[in-house]
């Protein structure tokens, strides 16, 4: 079973901030969600990371659910890792907030060393534009390890 975990965000920028690491399966059931209700409300955290785990935010209802569980979301930085589909679902507040941001978790087979990921780019393609990003801080492939709540 999957649970909440409490750590140091590591990529970024919010690394440093300490965090609330939420799977997103721990907002799909009710006592689930109060339990990471409670944990918002303890006021312990800068960061809240909704699809921690390896386990992403999936649709429509994934966001609905995070979106009630952040109220005051305007309080906190909070990340959302989701899927590719998922991100067709993302609320319009979250996308135009400076204190929200949305990470695609995409799984490659392939290890990869820091060089060769540095060989990498993503082009988001939208109506209007191409945008091009780049792993230019292998300090980014630097992982910290979180301790359960």
């Amino acid at each position: 079973m999957l649970s909440l975990f409490e750590g140091f965000e590591a990529e970024g920028r919010w690394r440093g901030l300490k965090t609330l690491f939420i799977p997103a399966t721990m907002i799909r059931a009710d006592e689930d969600r109060t339990e990471v209700a409670h944990a918002i409300q303890s006021d312990r955290y800068a960061h809240l990371y909704f699809g921690a785990g390896d386990h992403p935010i999936l649709d429509e209802e994934d966001w609905a659910r995070a979106m009630e569980l952040v109220l005051n979301w305007k309080d906190y930085c909070i990340t959302f890792e989701v899927t590719l589909n998922a991100l067709h679902y993302s609320p319009a507040k979250i996308l135009s907030s400076r204190n929200c941001r949305i990470f695609i978790g995409l799984n490659i087979t392939t290890n990869l060393t820091p060089d060769q990921a540095q060989a990498i780019e993503v082009k988001l393609v939208d109506t209007q534009h191409a945008h091009c990003f780049s792993h230019e801080n292998s300090a980014d492939l630097i992982y910290l390890k979180d301790k359960p709540l």
